[in-house]
C-alpha cells in the first residue's frame, strides 16, 4: 500500500481572520464537540458516535478543498461540459483529492461512490456493485476509529469493504483548509453566514 502523501498549499498571503473565525465556527468547534461527545448526559456518550456526521462534514470539505485547488468550483454550462478544453473538468479535483489520499483515481472514485454520493444523497453510505470477469463485486462502507484517514480495501470473497475513519479523514480536510488561507478564500467564495443569538 502507497503512504499518503502530505499536500501542503502555503500561501503569502495573511489568512482572513473573519474567514479562519468562521470556518472555525461552522467546522473545527462543531467537530471537536462531536468528537468528544461534550455536554451528552453520560447513558447517551456510550452509544453516541456521530462519525456519520463527521463523515458527511469530511467529504463535503474534501470536495470544496480539491475544487479550489484545481480551479474546478464553479459548474459548467450544459454545453460548455462537452467542449475538448473541458475534458475531465469533475475529474480533476478526485484525481489531486487522490494523490492526496495516496490512492490510485480509481479507487478514490470506488470510495467516492460508497461514502460521498451515499451520504449526501442517499442518508447512508451507499453499496456499489461491480462485475469483473463474470463475478460481481459489492463495495461497502466500514467506518472505525481503528481505519486511517485514508480510504482502504479490505477484501471479504464478494465483499471488497472500503475503510475509513470518518473523524481522521475530517480531521485531515480540516487540517487542509485551516493551513491554506488561499484555498480557504476561494473555496468558500460564498460567505459564510452568521449566527445571531437572541
Amino acid at each position: 500500500m502507497q503512504a499518503a502523501r502530505i499536500l501542503t498549499y502555503s500561501s503569502k498571503k495573511q489568512m482572513n481572520p473573519d474567514l479562519s473565525k468562521r470556518f472555525q465556527m461552522w467546522f473545527s468547534d462543531p467537530f471537536e464537540w462531536l468528537r468528544h461527545k461534550k455536554n451528552l448526559p453520560e447513558e447517551r456518550q456510550v452509544s453516541f458516535d456521530g462519525g456519520f456526521v463527521a463523515m458527511s462534514m469530511g467529504c463535503m470539505l474534501c470536495e470544496r478543498y480539491f475544487r479550489a485547488k484545481t480551479n474546478t468550483e464553479k459548474p459548467l454550462e450544459r454545453g460548455e461540459s462537452k467542449k475538448k478544453k473541458n475534458k475531465g473538468y469533475n475529474e480533476r479535483f478526485k484525481r489531486e483529492a487522490a494523490k492526496e489520499l495516496g490512492i490510485s483515481k480509481s479507487k478514490f472514485d470506488i470510495f467516492w461512490a460508497v461514502y460521498r454520493h451515499g451520504i449526501q444523497h442517499q442518508g447512508m453510505p451507499r453499496k456499489v456493485y461491480r462485475k469483473y470477469a463474470g463475478r460481481t463485486i459489492t463495495y461497502r462502507s466500514l467506518m472505525s476509529e481503528n481505519n486511517t484517514h485514508t480510504p482502504e480495501q479490505e477484501i471479504d470473497g464478494d465483499i471488497i469493504w472500503i475503510k475509513i475513519s470518518p473523524w481522521k479523514f475530517t480531521k485531515r480536510m480540516i487540517e487542509l483548509f485551516e493551513r491554506d488561507s488561499a484555498a480557504l478564500e476561494s473555496g468558500f467564495h460564498h460567505a459564510f453566514a452568521d449566527i445571531f443569538q437572541k
